[in-house]
């Protein structure tokens, strides 16, 4: 009987970005290289658009991306270039392969802008949206400054519109005085406002009416921390939509702040996702929710301003442990594979990272091996977990319920003293590290002996506490 054997995996690594780099193909649970014997741009159109790129541009020259070690999975591929995956590709068959660890195949794909919307006002450039002030995400659908000056004379002034539960409406003038628009001001970058202009000095909307009765104390750092209406509720018409004129400091004259950012005192504030002097650079953070304590949970990961999920395939201690260490921790107990321990991820929420490869010894997440941003084939059931060590660790014991017991801080390991300590010092020890109780003092040496400084002495818990901190 006919038989047949699948793979479809594949992924560029080494590049610069997704978009170019050595081409490895996923098999047998094993991702190998893929030998650059008779490749050629039809190869190369068929795996970019594999990994979700119009079409191959270049043939980088061997060596461009770094060399790969072990076997091959395929080599001889001679595809014609409208198979959909390279699989489909003749080629000398898994595994058959006669090329040397410089022989990699290269390419780098076309990046374009044809198939990407930027919204409300959002430029496409190099394949990526540059989103307008107040707008962030990789398409400028997300609002980031909920505030908006509309109709103006530049971008300091015009008529008020506050974005709330997804619409943008428009203020009464209503109760408006300096200390609502010095908010509103401040909140766009300003250093404060110039004047309040009512009666909608800068035309009606014809959006919602948003707001009314709004009374600032001008320490707001929102407008819709000051007092004022519910949304939508009012007695007024769009005649009486409210504007400000702000005043614009000097020194943030021709600083521009991309992605939302905004300009205080000459530098730019980013917002969540974003950073550099001009906010143009992607801020990739981590962070662990729905654990008992900050030491565990489900991973998500910032990147283009959105948290998003990691799936568990492959996931392991190591790359745990870059995790747990990238957020403080001094290291790993475990990798949680699935989401019955720390839930799923909110199911419009983005899966970012899938089949992470880490080596232990990188300092973020985002270094490690992996198919690319949004590269998976999963979902929010596989949202992967870590487990933390807690900052403290017993030492020297035969095994992990007994020991000298050592702190973890400032990037550094070192023993707690003995003076005071009590059975109520080693019951909170004991519980911190996943055990009921404590339930004997060894004496002095049994655990051998520790060499330099302490960093806690004189301890006296009362036994309640949940952390010897």
């Amino acid at each position: 009987d006919a038989g047949v054997v699948c793979a479809d995996k594949i992924r560029l690594v080494g590049g610069r970005n997704n978009s170019e780099g050595r081409v490895e193909v996923f098999y047998r649970d094993e991702w190998r290289r893929v030998c650059n014997t008779e490749w050629g741009i039809n190869d190369a159109n068929v795996v970019c658009r594999q990994v979700g790129y119009p079409a191959g541009s270049a043939i980088p020259p061997v060596g461009t991306f770094g060399s790969s070690t072990g076997p091959a999975w395929l080599d001889n591929l001679r595809c014609n270039g409208r198979e959909t995956k390279l699989r489909n590709c003749s080629s000398s068959g898994f595994g058959d392969h006669n090329c040397s660890f410089d022989g990699d195949a290269n390419i780098a794909c076309r990046v374009t802008c044809s198939e990407i919307k930027c919204h409300n006002g959002g430029e496409c450039k190099g394949g990526i949206c540059h989103c307008p002030f107040g707008y962030g995400d990789p398409y400028c659908e997300t609002v980031t400054i909920p505030v908006r000056l509309v109709n103006g004379n530049g971008n300091s002034s015009g008529r008020v519109e506050v974005h709330f539960n997804s619409e943008w409406g428009t203020a009464c003038d209503d109760g408006w005085d300096l200390n609502a628009a010095t908010v509103v001001c401040k909140q766009l970058g300003f250093e404060g406002a110039v004047s309040v202009r009512p009666m909608a000095y800068f035309g009606e909307g014809s959006a919602v009416i948003g707001l009314d009765e709004t009374h600032c104390t001008g320490k707001e750092l929102n407008i819709l921390n000051c007092n004022h209406s519910a949304w939508k509720y009012h007695n007024c018409l769009h005649s009486e939509d409210v504007g400000v004129e702000c005043g614009e400091p000097s020194n943030c004259s021709g600083v521009v702040c991309s992605n939302g950012g905004f300009c205080d005192n000459g530098y730019c504030i980013c917002t969540e996702g974003f950073k550099g002097a001009n906010c143009n650079e992607y801020n990739i953070s981590v962070r662990l929710l729905n654990g008992r304590n900050s030491s565990e949970g489900r991973i998500e990961v910032l990147y283009r301003g959105i948290w998003g999920t990691v799936c568990d395939d492959h996931w392991d201690y190591n790359d745990a442990k870059v995790v747990c260490q990238q957020l403080g921790w001094p290291d790993a107990v475990s990798a949680v594979q699935g989401s019955s321990r720390f839930g799923e991820g909110s199911g419009t929420s983005t899966i970012w990272l899938d089949d992470v490869a880490c080596s232990g010894e990188e300092s973020l997440l985002s270094d490690c091996r992996n198919p690319g941003w949004s590269v998976h084939n999963c979902d929010h059931t596989e949202d992967a977990g870590v487990v933390c060590a807690d900052k403290i660790r017993l030492v020297g014991g035969r095994n992990n319920s007994e020991g000298r017991v050592e702190v973890f801080y400032r990037d550094e390991w070192r023993r707690v003293c003995n003076t005071e300590w009590g059975i109520n010092d080693a019951n909170v020890v004991c519980r911190q590290v996943g055990y009921p109780a404590g339930s004997a003092i060894p004496p002095v040496g049994t655990f051998g002996s520790s060499t330099g400084p302490a960093w806690l002495d004189n301890l006296r818990c009362n036994g309640r506490e949940t952390k010897l901190r």
